[in-house]
């Protein structure tokens, strides 16, 4: 799916399972990355940012029946968004990876300067994530 603002000569693509691998404009120099959705951003100056989303259904040491606003991101979860935040870049080199996050039923945690997080997402509490979704991606499209 993409989207085009003329005025500000932006372009954004949401990709489920956005495949980075090897070749392409945006890769992964030693191993194939595919995160569940990426949105990725292509500034009027060329440049361009990645913000990936990965769904988690586990917490850390509690049962999947926990409904709870108390639980922990899976330590495997958050290695993983940090080796896509670190391992995907551009041709000449440059990471692109601006934020990673899983999205998971717990509490919201913040790594890496907010450049990777856990968002909550509990079933008839769509209003706690999309205020995350909305501050992230917002961010993402300020004109400097």
């Amino acid at each position: 799916m993409s989207f085009n603002s003329p005025a500000h000569k932006t372009k954004i693509k949401l990709i489920p399972e956005r495949s980075y691998g090897k070749d392409g404009e945006l890769q992964s120099a030693s191993v194939t990355l595919i995160p569940d959705v990426a949105v990725e951003i292509k500034l009027a100056n060329g440049s361009q940012q990645v913000y990936l989303f990965d769904p988690k259904y586990k917490l850390e040491s509690e049962p999947l029946e926990n409904t709870s606003n108390e639980g922990k991101p899976k330590t495997a979860d958050i290695q993983k968004m940090h080796t896509y935040h670190d391992a995907i870049q551009n041709r000449e080199g440059r990471q692109v990876v601006n934020y990673a996050a899983i999205i998971y039923p717990g509490s919201y945690v913040s790594h890496s300067n907010a450049e990777i997080e856990a968002l909550p997402a509990y079933p008839g509490a769509e209003s706690i994530l999309q205020e995350h979704l909305h501050r992230v991606l917002n961010k993402a499209l300020e004109v400097s």
